[in-house]
């Protein structure tokens, strides 16, 4: 920008580069700001989020069922016997609530 209000000396070609600057840095700034608001971006931004997380929680998930020594065979059994556990539970559900 200008020097100083105390400095009247400013050139023609100062204030030129002056406002071609501020010209420039305003230029990025709404750029930014569009890039952040347009609803396309927000969406994809919100897409890779979702897929790290997703991606996190998955690691975490098979973490407590296979380590470096390989599968921890107590998490898979209970895993498994949860599975047949819902699998019970749905079908005496569907026996109990059969029309006759």
């Amino acid at each position: 920008m200008a020097k100083s209000k105390s400095d009247p000396k400013v050139t023609a070609e100062q204030a030129r580069a002056d406002i071609a600057a501020a010209r420039a840095r305003l230029s990025g700034d709404v750029r930014e700001l569009i890039d952040d608001v347009h609803p396309k971006r927000v969406v994809q931004r919100q897409v890779e989020d979702a897929k790290s997380a997703a991606r996190t929680e998955l690691e975490t998930a098979k973490a407590q069922i296979k380590d470096e020594h390989g599968w921890r065979w107590d998490r898979v059994a209970l895993v498994g016997g949860a599975l047949a556990g819902l699998a019970v539970l749905v079908t005496v559900i569907k026996l109990l609530t059969r029309k006759r």
